[in-house]
Order: C-alpha cells, then structure tokens, then sequence
C-alpha cells in the first residue's frame, strides 16, 4: 500500500484511512489503487463484516488530486473517460 492509505482490522471491521492530509485527501492514482488492494484484502478476510473509509485531518476527501493529472495543452486529444486508467 502507498503510505497515503491505511488499511486496518478491528475484529470484524475493516477501515481504510485516506492519509494525506497536506492535500485533504485528494485522491491520486496510487491512492486509488490501494484503496482498491485494501478493499480486495478485506474482502478475501472472512472476518470482516462491514468497511469504514475515513479520512485523516480535517478532511474525508477533496477530489481527484489535481496535480496528479497530465496537463492538456490547447489542441491536444482529452483522453477517453471509458479508458480503464483514466481516474475521474
């Protein structure tokens, strides 16, 4: 996992905790996939009964991380929304 997503079990419940609070929480392409690996984790636990997502600071989550998207420059193609790596 990134160090930007914590996962955790509590007895039969899992949490997974958005840690990057320097930037509320916004969601990058490695948060994303660690939080899809937690859940995968949690699920494949037979303990786990329910999932808490929480976030760290002040913030649950503030968006797409801005920064972690490649600039569009005037003429060039947007990319296909439908693409798979493509985080909205």
């Amino acid at each position: 996992m990134t160090g930007q997503v914590r996962v955790r079990c509590d007895g039969n419940v899992g949490t997974i905790v958005l840690d990057h609070a320097a930037r509320h929480n916004a969601l990058t392409p490695g948060m994303v996939a660690a939080i899809r690996a937690g859940l995968e984790d949690l699920h494949t636990d037979g303990r786990i009964r329910a999932v808490v997502i929480t976030g760290s600071g002040n913030s649950f989550c503030s968006g797409t991380d801005l920064n972690s998207i490649p600039l569009v420059t005037l003429g060039e193609e947007l990319p296909d929304p439908e693409q798979d790596d493509v985080v909205a």
